[in-house]
């Protein structure tokens, strides 16, 4: 395994036994692709830059559309999701999230119960 792939493991880890099948992440996969694939979690699940048509309105409007959210620990990481919650929108999303996992890589998010209706 590359050294980020091991730095990744446990954030693949948490997702692995967190995540339900029809749930969604909103992750960056050029950010964190070893998780994408470490995680087990079916790509279809993923909201990310490149396949998803939701990318670009997820970033703006994440409870419409993720279940959960990955992003970097690191501000300088060069992350798109980080940059676009935190830096850009000042944290709103935390009003519809809360943390529930957090290292030096990576924060994890969960909506919190019943503030969302994904479109589809």
């Amino acid at each position: 395994l590359g050294a980020s792939a091991y730095r990744n493991h446990l954030v693949a880890q948490e997702l692995r036994q967190s995540v339900n099948p029809e749930e969604t992440i909103l992750m960056s996969v050029s950010v964190f692709n070893p998780v994408a694939f470490d995680s087990h979690l079916a790509l279809r699940q993923l909201i990310h830059e490149g396949v998803r048509e939701q990318w670009s309105d997820a970033l703006q409007k994440p409870a419409s559309y993720a279940d959960w959210i990955v992003m970097s620990s690191d501000q300088h990481r060069g992350d798109p999701v980080y940059d676009a919650l935190v830096t850009e929108q000042k944290n709103a999303f935390l009003a519809n999230y809360e943390k529930v996992y957090a290292d030096k890589e990576a924060t994890i998010y969960r909506v919190k119960k019943k503030m969302t209706t994904k479109s589809i």
